[in-house]
């Protein structure tokens, strides 16, 4: 591991608090230690301190200081008189683990966890060499490096972790997540270290039945999720060109052929590239595919729900047309699609003059191994919809409330019959162990089943969407709908834009009318603004502004703010306050645009220069995830996390926001003022 990559992680102290503040938080038992004195307590928790600062920033002596930690943990297993439950044998001395200090269980999670990540970071040829010996690193082998020598050959019990509701593996994949490469794009999509944040945060869920992605898109929400069993995954798209690329890449036998098509497409273009036809070869085939999707969509128009397995049906309009259509027609549309995002413009859309050489070079470099990743993960899809949650008839979000998955469908009845307070006098011993899966609520009856729902609806006020965009009553009907399906024990997640910013260069001819947006939320300034002539620092060429022009755009990001607060967060504030529950924010920002400014990173910092923010708010509290690197990109990203009234009160202080409405005026030959209407 280089040196850079050491630097980039929290030092060693911030690490262990963030695992313990992790594991607390999940619920995790403090055992206390009666047997042993304050002094060795403390001396204990400080040398475990000690061995997870080691293990965590050491870039060499790996194979010493797994052995110096064994070894303590070993000695310390001894104090306590540990006695295995040894199998076949049955004894009275409880199995004294449990009463172990808790910096020990650390200890011993971080071994695991580190000894993952170095794994995962070894170059190959020491993999093979790791995966010859069969001694490839897991929670198992890390029990046993441990267990052997201190309980005379048997390995510790996996109640190491389980017991206390913590798992190396889980939090290692939530904390290095990575993304799938492949060659399309799609407007809006959730990469990256969004990706890495829509994980994390799914993790902190705690117990759900059905994840469902609102607005599936290109489907990266969706994949960024890591499976967990006995979890239904669910996605909802209205666009039927969509709806068909997911049923291809999560069906085995039509993703085969998809691929096939792919790479025969991929070495025609390699061919075209050796004698300098690929850029007019590759518009032509961009050609053929924008009208296969238009013939595909009108013949499409009514919305078709189409399950890859067998899923629960809401309506089936056109299922029966859609599946009496030739595979080859939806393997050439879902092809169609994918050449089609590999070519983006602004907004997401595309066209054939985007389709260069560079580009039809970078398409031909995809991996097929990334596409094999995307198959997996969509074909652990349950159900396709075809649903627009965004008009007054969609039933979608409403009929996950309290839905039985499959594996609970035939103690659905039982189980509110037990809510409601009657319990049968017999239950057969299937019903029984059902409900014991199942778990219980608070009051001690069978839990309610929980349906996390993930939002990422078009944005307010965002030019460049080919569906048209949302409109404020339509985004405060979704929020009324995820609310309510709250109250009644589900979750959610909800990602929007904190506020519209202006583009760079736009901002930089702001500054050079002498601009300052604050000026609009309270006094209008008693001045001119004139058009002038500028020279661009780096280019040195001639600069025309219009004082006019951009004025009206200053007015124009306003008003656009003003509705993403008042439809939006204040929305949210409002059924908070309404149901007395607590929402909270995960602020995502890019630490590099603030490095180039030399400032500290912040939300205030980025309100107030109008820097791009993405947010998540979430129904359910959860720890702020530590930093993220995203080494295929070479940038580095931090959150934040609010409380939403918190929140809510920075927004008031930073964001330019009016509750005026401005016009501007002219005032002589290229002069102008602001007045308010």
């Amino acid at each position: 591991m280089s040196t850079k990559e050491i630097n980039n992680r929290p030092q060693g102290e911030v690490f262990f608090e963030q695992l313990l503040n992790m594991l607390k938080f999940f619920n995790t038992k403090w055992m206390s230690t009666p047997s042993l004195t304050y002094t060795q307590t403390e001396f204990i928790k400080d040398k475990c301190l000690q061995l997870c600062v080691d293990l965590y920033e050491s870039d060499s002596n790996y194979e010493k200081l797994f052995n110096a930690c064994r070894d303590f943990i070993v000695s310390t297993l001894r104090q306590y008189n540990y006695q295995p439950n040894v199998p076949n044998k049955h004894h009275n001395t409880p199995n004294t683990l449990r009463y172990l200090p808790y910096p020990i269980k650390i200890l011993i999670y971080t071994m695991a966890y580190r000894a993952i990540e170095l794994y995962d970071n070894a170059s190959d040829k020491t993999k093979k060499a790791v995966q010859k010996t069969k001694k490839k690193p897991s929670q198992s082998e890390i029990l046993k490096f441990i267990g052997e020598p201190a309980c005379q050959g048997h390995r510790l019990s996996d109640k190491t972790f389980t017991e206390f509701g913590i798992s190396p593996n889980k939090f290692y994949a939530i904390n290095n997540y990575q993304q799938i490469e492949l060659p399309s794009t799609y407007a809006g999509a959730k990469t990256g270290y969004l990706g890495y944040a829509i994980n994390y945060l799914v993790e902190y869920a705690g117990t759900i039945d059905h994840f469902v992605d609102l607005f599936g898109g290109s489907a990266n929400a969706s994949i960024a999720v890591n499976r967990t069993n006995n979890v239904e995954y669910h996605i909802n798209e209205i666009d039927p060109t969509l709806i068909n690329y997911y049923y291809v890449i999560s069906d085995k036998h039509l993703y085969a052929q998809y691929m096939a098509e792919l790479c025969k497409i991929r070495d025609l273009l390699k061919g075209y590239l050796d004698n300098n036809t690929a850029e007019i070869q590759g518009q032509g085939f961009y050609m053929t595919c924008k009208n296969t999707l238009t013939q595909w969509n009108k013949a499409h128009l009514q919305h078709c729900l189409v399950p890859c397995h067998q899923g629960n049906s809401i309506h089936l309009l056109n299922f029966a047309q859609y599946h009496s259509m030739p595979n080859n027609d939806k393997v050439d549309v879902a092809i169609a699609y994918t050449y089609l995002h590999c070519f983006p413009t602004t907004g997401g859309n595309s066209s054939t003059g985007a389709v260069t050489v560079a580009k039809i070079r970078k398409f031909c470099g995809f991996s097929e191994k990334e596409f094999d990743k995307f198959h997996k993960k969509m074909h652990r899809l349950n159900t396709v919809y075809s649903s627009d949650i965004l008009t007054n008839n969609s039933s979608l979000i409403e009929y996950y409330i309290n839905k039985a998955p499959k594996r609970y469908e035939s103690i659905e009845r039982l189980a509110e019959t037990i809510r409601k307070g009657t319990t049968p006098f017999n239950i057969d011993s299937k019903d029984n162990e059902l409900l014991r899966l199942l778990g219980k609520g608070k009051d001690g009856k069978p839990r309610l089943f929980c349906t996390l729902f993930y939002s990422d609806s078009p944005y307010l006020n965002t030019a460049g969407y080919q569906g048209g965009g949302i409109n404020e009553n339509q985004m405060q009907t979704l929020i009324e709908r995820l609310v309510n399906a709250s109250n009644n024990g589900s979750h959610f997640i909800f990602s929007c834009r904190a506020s519209k910013t202006i583009e760079d260069s736009t901002f930089q001819k702001f500054v050079k009318l002498n601009i300052s947006l604050d000026c609009f939320k309270e006094d209008i300034p008693k001045r001119e603004y004139e058009d002038s002539i500028n020279i661009n620092d780096r280019t040195l060429e001639r600069v025309d502004i219009s004082a006019k022009t951009y004025l009206n755009k200053a007015i124009t990001l306003l008003k656009e703010n003003e509705s993403i607060y008042w439809n939006i967060f204040s929305k949210f504030k409002d059924f908070s306050d309404e149901y007395a529950k607590k929402y909270y924010i995960l602020v995502c920002l890019e630490k590099n645009r603030f490095e180039k400014a030399k400032i500290t990173a912040s939300l205030e910092i980025a309100l107030q220069r109008m820097l791009p923010i993405e947010v998540f708010i979430t129904d359910y509290d959860f720890l702020c995830p530590l930093a993220y690197n995203d080494k295929a990109r070479g940038k580095g990203y931090m959150f934040e996390k609010y409380e939403f009234s918190k929140f809510c009160t920075l927004l008031d202080k930073h964001m330019f926001k009016s509750n005026k409405n401005f016009s501007v005026r002219s005032n002589g030959s290229n002069k102008y003022i602001v007045v308010e209407v």
